[in-house]
């Protein structure tokens, strides 16, 4: 007889994908925002600095969602008996850093501006 498939976690498996593309999606908002010209189009200085964070903001926002989805995915995997063990360890290694790779990026940023955190 042949052994019955695990399903997969569904959890591990979008917590895999938020956190792998959190910093692919961030890069490419940021390359956008270069291409663009923004910080010397005539664009009002508030929009400006708006969309010079919004890209950084989006990775850490989707690095931390693909961080919880994936621990909600590995405790799903535990108690379920599913797969998807590895890519909700993965989800959780790669969610931890896109949201330090860009909250590094925010601090650094604003210890070049003098600004005191």
């Amino acid at each position: 007889m042949p052994e019955e498939r695990k399903k997969l976690s569904k959890k591990s498996l979008t917590g895999f994908i938020l956190s792998l593309s959190a910093p692919f999606v961030g890069g490419f908002l940021w390359y956008l925002y270069q291409v663009l010209d923004v910080q010397y189009s005539p664009i009002p200085g508030v929009l400006a600095v708006i969309l010079f964070f919004v890209p950084h903001v989006i990775a850490i926002v989707m690095g931390v969602i693909g961080m919880i989805y994936s621990i909600k995915g590995l405790i799903n995997c535990h108690k379920e008996h599913k797969s998807g063990k590895g890519l909700a360890i993965a989800g959780i290694i790669l969610g931890r850093l896109a949201t330090l790779l860009f909250a590094l990026f925010f601090v650094f940023w604003f210890l070049a501006m003098g600004i005191v955190i």
